[in-house]
């Protein structure tokens, strides 16, 4: 059995306008672009240039090298093209390139569409896609049952050890979540976060609102 923590985020509670694109995608534009601006500011002052991504197979093949050398964990399934169908309409990653033109950060987001269940029904598919034999679990989320609809998983975070400690964890689950939010029209993010990082504090960094074990 997994002891995983469950992390959600509400979209409703941003503060933001009710304006929405002319395109049809959600989200306040003079917000979103000033945050965006913030951050790759912020970003650019430790020499990192922020992307969106769609190319998961250059995720997979960087979680793989730097997984060999011991600087990553292997990427969950939901990421792998392997697993899973992935493109543009339901998966993206952040990358950011140092000067060296060398990637040394590395976020990722899978969408799903939930309307008539919610994530405790969907959990196997979040935890064994394309696994019909897997280990039990249960989910003991209360919130897992209410959160449905458009849902982002937010995870695969990493940052190489020299880039590490320079606050990168507070901003790129940010932007992770702004992008899904502004480009989907996401009702939740969710993730799910090793105990021992809950008790270093890492997931309140990561900017949830909604921190409840365990599966």
């Amino acid at each position: 059995m997994l002891t995983d923590l469950l992390e959600t985020h509400d979209e409703s509670s941003y503060r933001f306008a009710t304006a929405r694109r002319r395109n049809g995608r959600g989200g306040p534009i003079q917000e979103i672009a000033s945050f965006l601006l913030l951050v790759d500011n912020i970003a650019r002052e430790q020499g990192i240039q922020l992307r969106v991504r769609t190319d998961i197979d250059e995720l997979v093949a960087l979680n793989r090298r730097e997984a060999a050398l011991g600087n990553w964990y292997p990427l969950f399934p939901i990421f792998d093209p392997a697993c899973n169908k992935l493109d543009e309409t339901n998966a993206y990653w952040i990358s950011g390139v140092n000067e060296q033109g060398e990637t040394v950060v590395a976020q990722a987001g899978r969408l799903f569409n939930w309307p008539a269940s919610s994530l405790a029904d969907e959990m196997e598919s979040i935890l064994y896609p394309g696994v019909p034999d897997h280990p039990d679990f249960y989910v003991r989320c209360p919130s897992a049952h209410g959160v449905s609809g458009t849902v982002c998983f937010s995870g695969s975070t990493w940052f190489h050890p020299d880039y590490r400690r320079l606050g990168l964890s507070r901003i790129l689950p940010r932007v992770s979540r702004v992008f899904a939010y502004s480009n989907f029209q996401t009702d939740w993010t969710i993730s799910l976060v090793k105990r021992e990082l809950v008790e270093k504090n890492i997931a309140t960094a990561y900017g949830y609102t909604n921190i409840q074990f365990g599966i």
